[in-house]
C-alpha cells in the first residue's frame, strides 16, 4: 500500500475510532460520574484539575474551550461541590479553580470504568499486540498533539500596515 492510501486508512480509522468511542465515553461519565448531572463535557473538565489548580482562562485553553463555556460549566461543578474556588496567590484579583475531595472520587470511578471497558475489548489481544498499539497510539498521539496548532487571530491588513509604519499602539481601533 502505499503512503497515501495508508495515511487515508489512518483518517478512516481514527474516524471510526471516535465515532465508537463516543459511547464508551458516555457510559463511563453516566456510571462513574453519578450525580455529577447531564453535561459530561462539564465532568470532563475535572481531569486537568486533578494536576493542580488553575485559572478559568488556563482550563479553557487546556480544554480547546471558549471561556464563556468552562465558565457555566464550572458554576455547575461548584454548585455540586466537584470543585471550588481559592484565591490565586499571585494574583489577588484573580481565582484558581481546584478539584475537591468529591471531584477526585468522580474522576476515579470514571477512570476505572473506562479502563474495564477497553479491558474487555482488547481481551482477546496478545501482551506483545497490546503493549505495541498502546505504544504506537502514544507516539501517535504526541504527533498530533505536536502538529495541532489552535486558529490564531490574523490581524486586519490595515492594522498590520500601520503596525509596520510605526503608528503606536492604540491609535488605530480594529473593527467590530
Amino acid at each position: 500500500m502505499d503512503r497515501a492510501a495508508t495515511e487515508e486508512q489512518l483518517a478512516t480509522e481514527v474516524s471510526t475510532l471516535l465515532r465508537l468511542i463516543h459511547p464508551v465515553k458516555t457510559a463511563a461519565a453516566r456510571e462513574g460520574g453519578a450525580g455529577v448531572g447531564s453535561d459530561r463535557s462539564a465532568m470532563l473538565l475535572l481531569f486537568p484539575l486533578t494536576h493542580g489548580p488553575l485559572r478559568p482562562g488556563a482550563l479553557a485553553e487546556q480544554s480547546h474551550s471558549d471561556p464563556s463555556t468552562i465558565s457555566r460549566q464550572v458554576a455547575e461543578l461548584v454548585r455540586r461541590e466537584l470543585v471550588r474556588r481559592e484565591p490565586d496567590p499571585s494574583d489577588g484579583r484573580a481565582s484558581l479553580l481546584a478539584i475537591t475531595d468529591a471531584g477526585r472520587e468522580v474522576c476515579e470511578r470514571v477512570r476505572t470504568l473506562r479502563r474495564e471497558m477497553l479491558a474487555a475489548a482488547v481481551a482477546g489481544w496478545s501482551d506483545t499486540d497490546l503493549d505495541t498499539f498502546a505504544s504506537l497510539l502514544s507516539r501517535f498521539n504526541d504527533a498530533l498533539g505536536a502538529a495541532y496548532r489552535p486558529p490564531t487571530r490574523t490581524l486586519p491588513t490595515q492594522t498590520l500596515a500601520t503596525i509596520a509604519a510605526g503608528t503606536p499602539a492604540g491609535a488605530e481601533q480594529e473593527p467590530a
